[in-house]
């Protein structure tokens, strides 16, 4: 019996089990997974893990199943797998949107489940992780659950009633930051900067600010007004963004984001 079993090896799926084995939580041997890409499980594979095309026969192979899958690939995914599912399995889902009611219609009112919101910079072992468990689910099953995501970065529980809602603040806020940056780098290079340079600029100072948020102690209110004078260049430039609808936009966009959520739950 394996420790841990995999359905899904992309781009998430992969750096969550190589962040597990290359910081030993558990050892490759420990481990079994099911993939379309064969190339993306080479590394895996010549550490030790196993790995098998029938995703029935790595259900019931495993103690912990996670799901690394698109949700859109959950509806065939499960009847394939629902009789290899046992009562003393964990599932763990990453799937945006998809609830646990939904999964244990699926899967048997009784699977313990945890569901997971992870975020694309887990590939550099900066993850934020979103994790919330799901009766019968034991405390000790779920603590195992956390440390297979805080390995990679970090992982925070969350009530389950708030897994849609978390996706605009962690699983997809670094798109959202990309996009910022993308028009801060590119006034900048209109300006006359090189382009790294004003990227380099402007990530150091995204990351000078998250540590002021995170340990400063100080409020965002008081941080913001920390950078802004009277009749200064900062308060000339937020007063423009917001009479532009920065707020409006961004808070548009979260709740766009959270309503595509339940929408791929249905």
């Amino acid at each position: 019996m394996y420790q841990l079993g995999v359905i899904g090896l992309g781009h998430i799926g992969v750096p969550i089990v190589e962040g597990a084995v290359h910081r030993k939580l558990l050892p490759a041997q420990d481990i079994i997974l099911c993939g379309h890409h064969p190339e993306k499980m080479q590394r895996l594979i010549e550490a030790g893990a196993a790995q098998t095309t029938d995703e029935a026969v790595l259900a019931a192979s495993c103690r912990y199943l996670l799901l690394a899958v698109k949700p859109q690939s959950l509806p065939d995914l499960l009847p394939k797998i629902r009789p290899s599912i046992r009562n003393d399995q964990v599932i763990i889902s990453i799937a945006a949107g998809i609830s646990a009611d939904f999964l244990k219609a699926a899967l048997g009112k009784d699977t313990k489940i945890v569901l997971a919101m992870p975020n694309t910079p887990i590939q550099l072992g900066y993850g934020a992780t979103a994790v919330a468990r799901i009766e019968p689910t034991t405390p000790e099953e779920f603590d195992f659950a956390l440390k297979l995501f805080a390995v990679s970065g970090s992982a925070q529980e969350i009530p389950a009633g708030l897994m849609n809602e978390v996706i605009p603040l962690n699983g997809s806020s670094p798109a959202f930051l990309y996009r910022i940056a993308q028009v801060f780098v590119d006034r900048g290079v209109e300006y006359g900067f090189d382009r790294q340079a004003a990227l380099s600029l402007f990530c150091s100072a995204m990351i000078g600010a998250a540590h002021m948020m995170l340990d400063s102690g100080s409020d965002l209110d008081t941080l913001i007004q920390g950078v802004c004078s009277k009749g200064g260049t900062t308060i000339a430039g937020l007063t423009a963004m917001e009479e532009a609808g920065l707020t409006k936009a961004l808070s548009t966009g979260i709740t766009a984001c959270v309503n595509r959520a339940y929408e791929l739950g249905k």
